[in-house]
């Protein structure tokens, strides 16, 4: 029991994290969720926290305007497969896995019935 924990400044540039965009705070149980295994599952579960919003806002989207808040992250399943080069089908399975387990909520942004996210 020699080796002794170390602390490692990430630096990203000449900035050292932290950053000034604030934290996100992720509970340890979530490694013992069903999904934890997949790498695919993680990633997009952990892009989502990260992109949430940590205040209400206004939010522009395709022109509709929608009110967030703090927590409300607005995508589309092909943007998010864009993102971690998975195809829709497979982004919709794992999101729905996420509403399924209470992890996530899903809203449509709407306007005149047109999807905007």
């Amino acid at each position: 029991m020699g080796n002794t924990a170390r602390i490692v400044n990430i630096s990203e540039g000449k900035r050292v994290m932290p950053s000034k965009n604030g934290f996100v705070m992720a509970w340890r149980d979530m490694r013992n969720q069903p999904w934890y295994k997949s790498t695919d599952h993680v990633a997009i579960f952990t892009h989502i926290m990260l992109s949430a919003t940590s205040k209400p806002m206004a939010y522009n989207r395709k022109g509709a305007v929608c009110q967030l808040s703090a927590g409300d992250f607005v995508t589309t399943y092909d943007e998010l497969g864009a993102q971690f080069d998975l195809d829709k089908s497979k982004v919709r399975r794992i999101v729905d896995t996420f509403i399924k387990h209470g992890q996530i909520t899903k809203r449509l942004i709407s306007e005149n019935k047109i999807n905007k996210g």
